[in-house]
């Protein structure tokens, strides 16, 4: 019996140790990437004259990262 519950709380204490580490892939970095890639895409639509696909872009751009500069 003192085994299980030796062996229950190092497997608690693993479990908390992997949850209380941020991710290097964080959420505001992941959606701040994905605004910035938008908004490239948007740009180079743009420049291919695709002007309906280069507004989708460049609005699902705003949509992720509205205080990102060059989605405006």
């Amino acid at each position: 019996m003192k085994m299980r519950t030796a062996l229950l709380v190092v497997s608690l204490l693993a479990m908390a140790g992997c949850v209380s580490q941020p991710s290097r892939f964080g959420g505001s970095t992941n959606t701040e990437q994905a605004a910035k890639a938008n908004a490239d895409l948007g740009f180079e639509y743009m420049r291919q004259g695709d002007y309906p696909r280069a507004l989708s872009k460049l609005r699902k751009a705003l949509e992720q990262a509205p205080h990102e500069p060059q989605a405006h």
